[in-house]
């Protein structure tokens, strides 16, 4: 009997991805067929949520992401983030940290 994984947990920058900038084709395909077979897989990544969507599109929906939850700073009343990102975006991460129970600190910088 063929005995299967759980769950798969990976990392993916200097893992995945190398000298691209998405997840290779492949490797998406691979983590599909493991879905398939009702094996999670999660990507435990240092990347932002925003980068991280970034780096998985085109993939799997069902891949479970776990993205460090960023940085959300305000400037001159002017919200602000690595890649300077959108404010629907901002909403979107709001959104996901809050639908996963994960904390939302905020806190004021210098």
């Amino acid at each position: 009997m063929e005995q299967l994984p759980k769950l798969v947990f990976s990392d993916i920058g200097g893992t995945l991805i190398r000298n691209t900038s998405r997840i290779p084709d492949f490797t998406g395909t691979t983590f599909s067929k493991l879905i398939n077979r009702n094996i999670p897989v999660i990507l435990l990544t240092g990347f932002n949520y925003h980068t991280t969507r970034e780096l998985v599109q085109g993939h799997d929906p069902e891949l479970i992401l776990m993205p460090q939850n960023g940085t959300i700073c305000i400037k001159n009343n002017t919200i602000i983030w690595e890649h300077q990102i959108e404010a629907k975006a901002i909403l979107e991460l709001y959104r996901f940290l809050d639908e996963q129970n994960l904390p939302i600190i905020v806190y004021k910088g210098i």
